[in-house]
């Protein structure tokens, strides 16, 4: 394993060893070759509560610093996730078109905010949220069919 003190860095105080890495390699693209940047690199936490750990922290900061280099942290979505959300392009581009801004959930799950209420579905919920558009005026969602869950995952009424 490797460690990359970029994250024990992001991490702070809350981080007294290195973080251990299972991977670590470039990618190479032509577009970033083209536009004169440095490739992107692929890391992969060994341990999924420390890689929880430093999203949270890159998401804190408006921008990751690093010595003088400026980070962007993403974290990968596999292709058949990416192809499970897609599934959900109405609803999303619903939420979207209502700027309702929403989040993806572990593992398929849509959290988003309406009318002041946090709200967490699991994906496939989500298309019964919102009734078959008949082209006149949008009503919004079903909103007593919605499920409120609590952090423990348990079902809220």
């Amino acid at each position: 394993m490797q460690c990359l003190s970029a994250f024990t860095h992001l991490l702070g105080p809350d981080c007294d060893q290195p973080v251990p890495l299972d991977h670590t390699h470039r990618v190479f693209s032509q577009d970033q070759q083209q536009k004169n940047l440095p490739p992107d690199v692929l890391i992969k936490v060994h341990y999924f509560h420390i890689k929880e750990k430093i999203m949270q922290a890159a998401r804190q900061q408006e921008h990751v610093v690093f010595k003088v280099d400026s980070l962007s942290i993403y974290q990968v979505v596999s292709i058949q996730t990416l192809a499970r959300r897609g599934e959900f392009r109405d609803v999303t581009l619903h939420l979207c078109e209502h700027k309702i801004v929403y989040l993806w959930g572990f593992p398929l799950r849509l959290h988003f905010t309406y009318q002041d209420k946090q709200t967490t579905v699991e994906a496939d919920e989500a298309l019964g949220l919102w009734p078959p558009w008949d082209g006149r005026d949008y009503p919004g969602p079903a909103m007593p069919s919605l499920v409120d869950r609590g952090a423990d995952g348990d079902i809220r009424t």
